[in-house]
C-alpha cells in the first residue's frame, strides 16, 4: 500500500514540475511576427537608414579623426516583444551594437564595474500614440550590485512595463543618436523622477542644482554644499568591440572598455531628507519623470516638451512628373523642432522648373502642406497661420515661411497657453540638380 502511496505521489510531483516547465515556455514564445511588423517597417524606413553611428573616444585628441569609431545598431526581431499602456501601443527589442555601449552610474574616478557592465543591457522601445504617431527610445537597463547578485548576475527578463518588484537600479532614456534625454532611479522596482531629490537605500539622491546648470562643468572636490561624508556621481558612458559568432547577437568576446563621455550626474548626502513615493512613470517613453504638478519647483520636463526652435533642414526632393520642356519636383524640409529632439514640423513645397536651351530654369514655387512627426505625450502643440513666401530666381530658389507656434499644458494643476510668431528659412534648392 506504501510502494502504491508514493508511486502516485511520484506521478503528481513529476506532472506538477511537467505542468510548471510548460507554463514557463508558454510565457516565453515570442509574440506573433503581426504584432510587431508596424515597428520593424518603422525601423527599416526610417531608423535603419541612420543604423550606423560614430563614437568619440575621450582619451585621444578630438583634433584627429582616429578617435571616431564606427557603430551600427542590430534590434533582435526575433525577441522582440509587443504590449500597452494608456499612452501607447509598443514594441520591446533587444538591440545590440557593433561597439556595445555601456552607461554606468559611478564616481569620477572608479574604475569600471564589470559585474555590473556585463549584467547591463540596452532595449529599442517603438511606440505609437493614440493617433498613431510613432517615435523611439533606446532605454539602458542598469542594476544596482545588489540586486544585481540576488538574480544570480542575470536580470534580461525584466520588461519596460514588467519590472521585478525587487528591481533597484537606473533605466536611462536616449534618442536613437544615443543622447540621453531622461533618466529614472528605481528602487525596490518603483520609479522616482531623477531631476528631483530621491530616496536611495542607503542614503537619499539631492542634485546639485549649482553644477548641473554650469555648462560641462563638473566638481573638483565631492560634497553637496560642503557637507562632509558627500558623494559625486556621474554619468559614464564606454563602448566596447565586440566578437560574434554568425547571426548570434550575443558577442563571444568584447575588448576592454574605453570612457566615451562622463557627466556629472547628482551629489548623494547622508543627511538629506527622505521622499515620498515618486511619481514617474518607465512606460511614459517620452517623457517618463514626473508632470502636472509632480515636480516641487518647476515644470521642467513638460516644458522641454514644448520647446522649439525654427530651423532649415532638407529631407527629401521627391519628383512629381517630368517632359522635355517642364518637371515639377515637391520639396520636403524641417523648419521646426523641438528642443530635445522629440517632435519636428515639415513643410512640403511644389517647385515647377522650365527647360531653356540645355538647362533648367525654375518657373515658380510654391507651398502645398505642412506636417508633424514624432509624439507629444503630455503637451498640446499647433503651428497655425502659415504663410510661406518664395524668392525664385533663375538657377535658385527658397523662401520663408512665416507661422504662429502655440502650446498649451497643465503646470502644477495651472494650465499654461504659450504662443509665438515665428518664422524659418527654407534650404536653397538648385533648378538642375539631377
Amino acid at each position: 500500500m506504501k510502494t502504491k502511496y508514493y508511486l502516485l505521489l511520484a506521478i503528481s510531483l513529476v506532472l506538477v514540475v511537467a505542468y510548471s516547465c510548460r507554463k514557463d515556455l508558454v510565457n516565453e514564445m515570442p509574440v506573433k511576427p503581426e504584432t510587431v511588423q508596424w515597428a520593424k517597417d518603422h525601423f527599416n524606413a526610417v531608423l535603419a537608414v541612420n543604423n550606423g553611428s560614430f563614437v568619440k573616444i575621450a582619451s585621444t585628441s578630438a583634433s584627429t579623426t582616429s578617435n571616431q569609431k564606427p557603430n551600427k545598431k542590430t534590434p533582435w526581431w526575433g525577441r522582440a516583444t509587443a504590449s500597452k499602456t494608456n499612452l501607447f501601443d509598443f514594441v520591446e527589442v533587444p538591440l545590440f551594437y557593433t561597439r556595445k555601449v555601456i552607461t554606468l552610474i559611478s564616481r569620477k574616478d572608479d574604475p569600471i564595474d564589470m559585474e555590473i557592465a556585463k549584467a547591463s543591457f540596452d532595449r529599442l522601445i517603438v511606440f505609437k500614440d493614440k493617433k498613431g504617431n510613432i517615435d523611439q527610445r533606446i532605454v539602458s537597463f542598469i542594476p544596482d550590485k545588489d540586486y544585481l547578485r540576488k538574480h544570480d548576475g542575470d536580470i534580461s527578463h525584466n520588461k519596460i512595463d514588467k519590472l521585478d518588484k525587487d528591481f533597484t537600479g537606473y533605466l536611462l532614456y536616449k534618442n536613437w543618436e544615443g543622447k540621453i534625454v531622461n533618466k529614472l532611479r528605481i528602487i525596490n522596482g518603483k520609479a522616482k523622477s531623477f531631476s528631483k531629490k530621491t530616496s536611495a537605500i542607503s542614503a537619499p539622491i539631492k542634485l546639485n542644482k549649482v553644477a548641473s546648470r554650469a555648462s560641462n562643468t563638473v566638481l573638483s572636490s565631492p560634497g553637496y554644499q560642503g557637507q562632509p561624508g558627500c558623494t559625486d556621481w556621474y554619468t559614464v558612458t564606454y563602448t566596447t568591440f565586440c566578437y560574434y559568432e554568425g547571426d548570434n547577437p550575443t558577442p563571444l568576446y568584447c575588448d576592454a572598455p574605453e570612457i566615451t563621455d562622463m557627466e556629472y550626474t547628482r551629489t548623494e548626502c547622508p543627511s538629506d531628507p527622505g521622499d515620498d513615493e515618486g511619481c514617474a512613470d518607465p512606460a511614459n517613453f517620452n517623457n517618463p519623470e514626473c508632470n502636472g504638478g509632480g515636480t516641487e519647483e518647476t515644470c521642467g520636463d513638460v516644458e522641454e516638451e514644448v520647446m522649439a526652435t525654427p530651423i532649415s533642414i532638407d529631407v527629401n526632393e521627391m519628383p512629381v512628373s517630368s517632359s522635355t520642356t517642364e518637371r515639377v519636383k515637391i520639396y520636403e524640409w524641417k523648419f521646426l523642432q523641438n528642443a530635445m529632439g522629440m517632435w519636428n514640423y515639415t513643410s512640403k513645397e511644389k517647385g515647377t522648373h522650365k527647360k531653356v536651351g540645355s538647362e533648367w530654369h525654375w518657373d515658380k514655387l510654391e507651398h502645398l502642406s505642412i506636417g508633424r512627426n514624432g509624439v507629444v505625450a503630455v503637451a498640446s502643440i499647433s503651428v497655425e497661420n502659415v504663410n510661406f513666401i518664395p524668392v525664385v530666381g533663375t538657377y535658385v530658389a527658397g523662401g520663408t515661411i512665416h507661422f504662429n507656434y502655440s502650446s498649451s499644458f497643465i503646470c502644477k494643476g495651472i494650465p499654461v497657453a504659450l504662443s509665438s510668431n515665428l518664422q524659418a528659412n527654407s534650404p536653397v534648392w538648385n533648378s538642375n540638380t539631377p
